[in-house]
């Protein structure tokens, strides 16, 4: 596994603890819970997207490659 999916897998993993401490020991009121929540989906969604960037990134280079070979460049 690389260290972004490490890294994803262990937010993953820490949305879900504090999901179950909010559910299980009524933390609705516990504004710091959803701010810590909130916060641990958007680094997840950053590293997710940068992932799909870098993959399209590459995909686009991968393509001009081609191209250039098929033009005989």
């Amino acid at each position: 596994m690389t260290e972004k999916r490490v890294t994803i897998k262990r937010i993953e993993n820490a949305i879900g603890l504090i999901a179950n401490c909010i559910d299980k020991y009524d933390w609705q009121d516990d504004h710091g819970s959803w701010l810590l929540l909130n916060h641990l989906f958007e680094e997840k969604k950053r590293l997710e997207n940068r992932d799909q960037l870098l993959n399209r990134a590459l995909k686009y280079r991968s393509c001009e490659n081609s191209n250039k070979r098929k033009d005989g460049l």
